[in-house]
């Protein structure tokens, strides 16, 4: 029983060295479970104040004042900390952290109350010391796992009855388990850290759509905590080689790359500003859609632009259509525009990301050309698309082509000698413009 002045000195709990990588919430489960507690007493027994409506998951493991105030009230608990931090689950160099947004779990695992950070990483598909999939929801009734934490019920006690917690499991783990988690965490941990030093990811941020084709598709098929399978979406792969030493961008064109990234992250979605660099490949592109199309398709205004100098422009007597100008990439002095209404938002929202994490490289030679080259293929292709796309509504093309509004993923990986990039196009569903 809690005293009546609601504190509690001390709570009974397992040994934190055979804890490895347990997250903040599976602490608190198993120290609520273990003394018999309800949620209602984790803030006079652990110094932690949730409310019921929101995943606990989430809030223990990403607040910092939360875990801090849950180490006050468990000084011991200090041992598990260095593994709290999210950024050291991460693979990838970018900055940005990738989250399950609601609580996954292994149901094995939760059979001692244990849960780790590693569950909730996209990537993270298996448990890979139990090799059983991960799971957002009860085992009976589907309901999410989240939801399992009540006022007045034990911790993770689904209200359709089911607990996926056992006692003796919790109180009795066997040591070959505890030993075989600690060498899988182990492994995982020095794995990411080499990850994060090569690899960069534009485009994944947390959309639970593309996690299906992450781990196989980009990172590779070996690896005991992703469970490879054939993705559930249409995947278009596309790969590329770029060459170091590449030629550093000057002063100045870092100052225009930086003050474009300002620009993008003001959320423009029309005449954007581009590096001069790709302006060559836009002009190709332009060239290219244009000549699936008939001739007299464009007005001869409309050929200017594009760089026709074959067939015959549409008499002026033809029927009055919507104009549509295929522009390409112009010039206003020494700087580049293009009319970026014409991409879908995805597509814009991976060349923002990218620009934004050119602008923060101001020396990193091998970062800088893998970069770039990787925000000239996703213009180039997001241009080429959406234009097919928005062409092919007012005349009918010469050939057929399956260009479409597809959203890009892309890695780049550093080597010594080159980068590599991996770009991926996904599709689940009819192609629909954005603007």
């Amino acid at each position: 029983m809690i005293p009546s002045d609601g504190t509690l000195l001390t709570i009974a709990h397992r040994d934190f060295a055979e804890l490895h990588g347990i997250s903040p919430l599976g602490l608190v489960v198993q120290g609520l479970r273990i003394n018999c507690l309800l949620p209602v007493d984790a803030f006079c027994t652990m110094g932690v104040r949730l409310t019921y409506g929101e995943d606990w998951s989430q809030r223990l493991c990403l607040s910092k004042r939360l875990k801090a105030a849950l180490l006050t009230m468990l000084p011991a608990a200090s041992v598990l900390a260095p593994m709290w931090e999210p950024e050291h689950w991460q693979a990838f160099g970018d900055g940005h952290r990738h989250w399950r947004p609601m609580l996954t779990a292994c149901p094995e695992c939760l059979k001692s109350g244990y849960h780790s950070m590693l569950f909730q990483i996209p990537w993270v598909d298996r448990c890979p010391w139990h090799r059983v999939s991960l799971t957002t929801q009860c085992t009976t009734c589907s309901k999410p796992l989240w939801q399992s934490i009540a006022r007045d019920t034990p911790p993770l006690l689904c209200e359709c009855g089911h607990d996926p917690v056992s006692a003796e499991a919790m109180l009795h783990e066997p040591g070959e388990l505890i030993e075989r988690r600690r060498t899988s965490l182990t492994r995982y941990m020095v794995w990411a850290l080499a990850s994060r030093a090569r690899r960069d990811v534009f485009g994944l941020r947390d959309d639970p759509r593309a996690w299906d084709v992450l781990g196989t598709r980009l990172l590779g098929t070996r690896l005991a905590w992703h469970e490879s399978g054939t993705p559930n979406r249409k995947v278009l792969a596309r790969t590329s080689t770029v060459h170091h030493p590449a030629p550093l961008p000057s002063g100045e064109c870092h100052e225009d790359l930086a003050r474009i990234a300002s620009e993008t992250s003001q959320a423009k979605d029309f005449f954007l500003e581009l590096p001069v660099s790709v302006e060559k490949s836009m002009r190709r592109v332009s060239a290219s859609i244009a000549s699936k199309f008939p001739p007299d398709t464009f007005t001869e205004r409309e050929r200017v632009f594009l760089g026709i100098t074959t067939g015959s422009a549409t008499p002026a007597e033809r029927q009055p259509r919507p104009s549509v100008i295929l522009l390409a990439a112009y010039r206003v002095k020494d700087r580049l525009f293009f009319d970026g209404r014409i991409l879908s938002k995805s597509v814009q929202a991976v060349l923002q990301e990218i620009c934004l994490a050119l602008a923060e490289q101001p020396g990193d030679q091998s970062r800088i050309g893998g970069y770039l080259r990787a925000y000239e293929r996703i213009l180039s292709r997001g241009y080429a698309g959406a234009a097919y796309h928005a062409l092919s509504k007012l005349a009918s093309p010469s050939s057929p082509s399956t260009a479409a509004f597809w959203r890009p993923v892309v890695m780049v990986r550093r080597r010594k000698q080159t980068s590599r990039l991996t770009i991926l196009w996904l599709r689940d569903r009819p192609p629909t413009t954005d603007t």
